[in-house]
């Protein structure tokens, strides 16, 4: 059985994407890394490259928010049916 989440684009990512949302079905056992790499499969290095770096841990300015609330998060994490995530990277200046 397949489980759908709602991913919801910011800022970068979003003109990346070309997108304000999707919908992205995964297979029942995923987890957050598994979105992210099938993002990846869908949008190429130039995503790629504002998620992870090199070492493939998430980059320190990119914010992900699972139903609003803005936690560390562990690419580990169990994603559930009708999750909604939020992508952004974070903005800084004076």
């Amino acid at each position: 059985m397949a489980k759908e989440v709602l991913v919801k684009y910011f800022n970068i990512i979003r003109g990346i994407t070309s997108k304000s949302e999707e919908r992205i079905r995964l297979n029942d056992e995923a987890v957050l890394s598994d979105l992210l790499f099938h993002l990846i499969d869908i949008y190429g290095q130039s995503f790629e490259k504002y998620i992870f770096n090199d070492k493939r841990e998430l980059n320190s300015y990119i914010h992900l928010a699972r139903k609003g609330q803005l936690n560390t998060v562990s690419l580990k994490q169990k994603i559930n049916n009708d999750d909604e995530y939020y992508l952004f990277v974070a903005i800084s200046g004076g």
